[in-house]
């Protein structure tokens, strides 16, 4: 090997990722991937939507719409974290329970929060269609390179 290929292969080798994360870097992920806003469509109506990460992990928008006698969301989200801050939300923002959590379709960043709101509402029903409930029994993270990453550090 010549001395210049020999100094590229050094340069190269230490500019690579060494692989080991920090913590804070961990956690900067995790807040990116979980951070949202919260927008006032109307009276009783609020948006929750993802910021972009650029990421190959997206996540879906969420709507709760307040009635008189209870909450109608708008698929459930992606990360249990993120989920649970919009319940805090909701709750803030009305006494009534969430009677209804529909799901618009099967893709992890819509429904992986439905056992959180189920938690916090246990007589909450859950609708969708046949074939989106058919598609619970799948393995989601086969469509989302980036949700593997995730799992290891807790999003």
């Amino acid at each position: 090997m010549t001395s210049a290929a020999s100094l590229l292969l050094l340069l190269a080798a230490a500019s690579a990722p060494s692989g080991n994360v920090s913590a804070q870097e961990k956690d900067a992920e995790r807040v990116a991937f979980t951070a949202y806003d919260t927008v006032k469509v109307a009276d009783g109506i609020h948006a929750f939507l993802p910021k972009r990460t650029g990421s190959a992990v997206v996540s879906g928008n969420s709507v709760a719409v307040i009635g008189d006698e209870g909450v109608l969301v708008v698929d459930s989200g992606h990360f249990p974290s993120a989920t649970r801050r919009m319940i805090r939300e909701i709750r803030a923002l009305t006494k009534q329970p969430v009677r209804y959590l529909v799901n618009t379709h099967w893709h992890g960043d819509h429904i992986r929060g439905n056992a959180i709101y189920r938690e916090a509402f246990p007589g909450i029903a859950i609708v969708s269609t046949p074939s989106t409930r058919d598609q619970f029994e799948n393995d989601f993270t086969r469509d989302e390179p980036g949700w593997s990453t995730c799992l290891t550090r807790k999003c």
